[in-house]
């Protein structure tokens, strides 16, 4: 037998499935030596040398980690007994976003949302 990835790397994609989704290509048992070098760049995440900062997945990544941090911020001045309860729920939400790409985008929107009605019931 013969190891087989599949994957679906938005910048080789040639077709979208059903859902619109960048369609998966099947990769051979190099790109086990391909993921063993990214593993190995982990160091490099987040900083000027990130190879990925500029795609879509990157840019996202940084506007949550802004967001998040925003929040904490607003969290910090504004948490009593009363809003206790709410603030958790909030703070919470990054769990909810998980995946990639599309998967991603569409987590980090509806958390944003979810995010906004908590906030209405804060005032």
């Amino acid at each position: 037998f013969q190891v087989r990835y599949h994957l679906a790397p938005p910048f080789l994609a040639r077709a979208r499935d059903a859902r619109g989704r960048p369609g998966k290509r099947s990769f051979g048992p190099w790109m086990g030596t391909a993921m063993a070098v990214l593993a190995r760049m982990k160091r490099v995440r987040s900083t000027a040398l990130d190879p990925f900062r500029f795609t879509a997945d990157g840019r996202l990544h940084r506007h949550l980690l802004a967001w998040y941090q925003t929040v904490l911020d607003e969290a910090a001045q504004d948490w009593s007994v009363e809003t206790a309860k709410t603030w958790r729920e909030i703070l919470n939400l990054p769990s909810d976003i998980r995946g990639y790409g599309p998967v991603r985008e569409a987590a980090a929107q509806q958390a944003m949302t979810h995010y906004d009605a908590l906030r209405q019931k804060l005032g």
